[in-house]
């Protein structure tokens, strides 16, 4: 296939081939779109242009023109080379349309018939006379004063009134009782004002109306509280239930009550509920809304199961709760030996385990004989009232910390010694006993020593021998010093048999006998006593100075 076609292959394909390609013999091909002809040098009927992409006039006869420029053969009502346009006098899209006789010159827009008016005419299309005009040709006057627009093309008259007015040119006020309009060719009111009923709206509505009636029989609207009726000239029953807040009416217009006053049903609420129903029962069949307590069914006339805690179902009187001790719809079943509450849909599952003594879900299990009182929790097992002495831990399963004992291991041993831990129940020390300086079964008290036998330290020690040392030392001298007084006394004082002697100047006498000569010492009872006083004085003093820490009371329990 080819681009060019003849003997000299001198001739190009037409442009209408599919790819511009033809047969090299006669220039034969496929056509594109919108092209027909053996060698597709035609558009098809309806289209024109070089590539045939433009549409021939709606106005053209059989909806053929020629290719090149678009001419064809008008239709009827259409003109022009191509027939796009439409003769004088007519538009739209077929020229079907006539223009306006108020158009100028008789010529208007094709598409929608727009037009310049003559003097007398208004309006895009200039179909309209100019306000307070009418006739064929508008040169007729009319009266517009009370007319809604202009008067009428044809006839002069307004074609409708302004509110308020009505007749033939609407120069006739409408009936102060009417809401806005009337009718304009009879003056009748389209609506009377509230209150008021009537052709003529000129007769009250019923007292006992809720604001107005019906136009033309003065019925009621609706009516004010506790009256019924067409007219509202009825009361509801005494059955009824009495509805003041305004949303809705006590009864209907015909009497029949809204709702049914507490213990009453029925269409005409003339029928009791039954006595075993708590509060209402529903309007149409008498079924209790709800019933007494230990009551069930529709008309609550069966006995709830004994073992509920309470109110059953309505329908088929399952307990909403079980009392303690009992499971399943309606009761009857026996909680496990260690449940106090059970589950009321699985016997099995406990909520409470009785006496607090045994845990897990269905209470199998014993609380630890370590938990104080024999409490736990039932979710877990551990010990809900603390530990029994001498244990610890949330199971109370530990043994005492070393150091401590008593319940909940809470208080700290006393002064053991060997530094063993003391008993973990009552804290005694047992056979090792105390430390030295504590006594008690569990080591907490002081051990009180007597003076003598208490230790005394060096530095104490020191303290008080300087002062013994002194006080020895001035007793010796005074000794000296009284035996050399008595060796100048008078010779002829005879030797005396040794020992002591008070005198009246509370002395004591002391003998000693050595060779030929004897010698007395007097030491005086006041003497003796001072040096008693001043070593229990630095006996005081040493015990101030150095107190034994195993003395100190170390606050232990």
């Amino acid at each position: 296939m080819y681009t060019r076609y003849g003997t000299n292959c001198d001739l190009y394909c037409s442009s209408g081939c599919q790819d511009n390609i033809c047969t090299r013999d006669n220039g034969h091909c496929s056509c594109k779109t919108n092209f027909f002809g053996n060698k597709c040098d035609s558009c098809i009927q309806g289209r024109y242009g070089s590539g045939c992409g433009l549409n021939c006039s709606s106005g053209c006869q059989n909806n053929i023109c020629t290719k090149d420029n678009g001419h064809c053969t008008c239709k009827t009502n259409f003109s022009g080379n191509k027939c796009e346009s439409c003769i004088q006098g007519r538009y739209g899209t077929n020229c079907q349309d006539i223009c306006s006789s108020g158009c100028q010159n008789n010529i208007c827009n094709k598409d929608n018939g727009y037009c310049t008016c003559e003097s007398e005419f208004s309006g895009n299309k200039c179909e309209s006379c100019i306000h307070g005009y009418h006739g064929t040709n508008c040169q007729s006057t009319c009266i517009v004063t009370n007319c809604m627009g202009n008067c009428d093309r044809t006839t002069g008259q307004c074609s409708s009134c302004i509110q308020g007015y009505h007749g033939t040119n609407c120069k006739t006020r409408c009936s102060s009782n009417c809401t806005e309009e009337c009718n304009k060719s009879t003056g009748r009111c389209i609506e009377c004002i509230s209150g008021i009923f009537g052709d003529d709206c000129n007769k009250p509505c019923p007292v006992n109306c809720k604001e107005t009636c019906t136009r033309d029989e003065g019925k009621c609207g609706g009516c004010k509280p506790i009256t019924v009726g067409l007219y509202c000239n009825s009361t509801c029953g005494a059955e009824c239930l009495p509805i003041t807040d305004g949303t809705r009416e006590t009864c209907n217009r015909d009497g029949r009550c809204t709702e049914c006053i507490v213990g009453r049903y029925g269409d005409g609420c003339d029928w009791n509920c039954s006595t075993t129903c708590d509060g209402n029962c529903s309007r149409s069949k008498g079924r209790c809304t709800e019933c007494i307590v230990g009551r069930y069914g529709d008309r609550c006339d069966k006995n709830c199961s004994k073992t509920c805690d309470g109110r059953c179902d309505r329908t088929n009187g399952k307990c909403s709760l079980c009392i303690k001790g009992y499971s399943g719809d309606t009761c009857d079943k026996d909680c496990k030996d260690n449940c106090t509450i059970c589950n009321q849909d699985d016997i099995n599952n406990c909520s409470q385990c009785i006496y607090g003594k045994y845990y897990g879900t269905a209470c199998n299990y014993t609380c630890s004989l370590n938990c104080k009182h024999g409490s736990c929790y039932q979710e877990n097992g551990d010990c809900s009232g603390g530990c029994v002495e001498g244990k610890m831990g949330m199971d109370c399963s530990k043994n005492c910390t070393w150091g401590f004992y008593s319940e909940n291991c809470n208080r700290t041993c006393g002064n053991c010694a060997q530094n063993a831990s003391c008993e973990i129940t009552r804290g005694s020390c047992g056979l090792v006993g105390c430390i030295e300086g504590y006594t008690g079964d569990t080591c907490h008290a002081i051990k009180h020593k007597d003076t003598a036998d208490e230790e005394v330290s060096p530095v104490v020690g020191g303290v008080i021998g300087a002062i013994f040392g002194i006080v020895v030392t001035l007793v010796i001298c005074i000794t000296v010093y009284c035996y050399i007084v008595k060796r100048n006394q008078s010779s002829k004082q005879t030797s005396e048999s040794r020992g002591y002697r008070y005198n009246n100047q509370s002395t004591i006498n002391t003998s000693t006998t050595g060779g030929d000569n004897s010698t007395s010492d007097d030491i005086t009872y006041d003497t003796l006593q001072q040096v008693s006083i001043q070593q229990d004085e630095a006996a005081n003093q040493y015990q101030t100075l150095n107190p034994d820490p195993a003395y100190v009371n170390l606050g232990l329990q």
